[in-house]
């Protein structure tokens, strides 16, 4: 019997990629009252995207978004999947690919819409569905037992993840759960060695209770990029401040002191279009997520498919005869599995884009 415990990591943001997930804006998302704007913003994320790489789009009208796209020089890099989704957040609900000892896996968390905030019903589809349509590739481990959104951890890759108590002590994703429980569920998912928890940085109108992903990222070389605020009379200003002091104690898996020294202004509320009295969410996520993450949003997810037609142009760093090596299908990312069994991490998009 073989008891040998089995080598798990996160990728880091930076991973090689294949591929982007993102769901289509719609009539019935929260971005109806400005849908045509938003999809012309959107319309300019597929060019950018699929001039590089392959994009993945779930969409429940799918002939509507083949006909706003057909135009694209690289239209043969983009799969469009016919999909119910209730919003446009895939960063957050799409699948969580971790590496065991080697080989993709993609974890299917619950997601329940920030804490019982949003409609989640057929978002929480969503990853189940790109399965069964053949477009994840990898093994999809059911987690739904345990309430987790994409954007709500950060890993550097090596062992270390970062999140926030705010979102993840939320009492409404896993109330039942201490933050030890947490911390020991975390570690065993993602094979981490050190858990960072930030405790503040709470921003004005944000319903993803502190998602790290607007307050601290990490990036290649034991550096922590972090929103800072330098107007004592804002709002923002203390709490912002407790966070750089906290972030600037942190040390890694390694027992290394990572360096804090990539600080980013708070976005500008004035800069911000989402000014919708019905819900704080977009205008935050608008707000901050802008000026933090990089383009596009991406949180990494293993998926295999031939997307492109026969003879087509390789996209990103997988060739068309490794995809269809394991052609079952994409979703945020096709795992691009070459000979040597490399997992090229899929990054999904997170569809909280500035759109100015």
């Amino acid at each position: 019997m073989n008891t040998t415990k089995p080598h798990i990591t996160l990728p880091a943001e930076w991973a090689e990629q294949d591929a982007v997930l993102i769901a289509w804006p719609h009539p019935d998302t929260d971005w109806n009252y400005m849908l045509d704007e938003v999809e012309a913003c959107y319309m300019s994320v597929a060019e950018a995207i699929s001039n590089h790489e392959t994009l993945i789009i779930a969409t429940p009208q799918p002939d509507l978004v083949s006909s706003k796209l057909a135009h694209l020089p690289h239209r043969n890099r983009i799969c469009i999947v016919d999909i119910d989704t209730n919003d446009t957040w895939a960063r957050d609900f799409g699948p969580i690919t971790v590496e065991t000892d080697g080989v993709p896996v993609a974890l299917d968390f619950k997601f329940n819409g920030w804490g019982l905030k949003f409609a989640s019903n057929k978002d929480n589809l969503i990853n189940r569905a790109l399965k069964s349509k053949g477009v994840i590739a990898a093994e999809l481990v059911n987690r739904l037992g345990f309430v987790l959104e994409g954007g709500s951890i950060e890993s550097d890759g090596n062992g270390t993840i970062m999140t926030t108590s705010n979102c993840l002590l939320s009492p409404n994703r896993n109330g039942e759960m201490s933050r030890q429980d947490i911390e020991d569920y975390l570690t065993q998912q993602f094979g981490a060695r050190q858990v960072l928890w930030v405790d503040h940085g709470e921003l004005a109108g944000d319903d993803t209770d502190s998602h790290i992903d607007t307050l601290a990222r990490f990036l290649p070389g034991n550096i922590i990029a972090y929103t800072r605020c330098q107007d004592t009379n804002d709002c923002h200003y203390a709490e912002l401040e407790l966070m750089h002091r906290q972030i600037a104690a942190f040390v890694n898996a390694d027992g290394k002191r990572i360096i804090a020294e990539k600080a980013m202004p708070l976005a500008e509320p004035g800069r911000s279009i989402f000014i919708d009295a019905r819900t704080n969410l977009r205008r935050r996520r608008a707000a901050s997520a802008c000026h933090l993450c990089q383009f596009p949003y991406h949180q990494p997810l293993p998926v295999g498919a031939d997307l492109q037609p026969a003879g087509a142009r390789p996209s990103g760093t997988a060739s068309a005869a490794s995809r269809r090596a394991i052609a079952q299908g994409g979703g945020n990312r096709l795992p691009s599995t070459n000979q040597a069994a490399r997992l090229a991490a899929l990054h999904h998009h997170a569809a909280a884009q500035r759109l100015n």
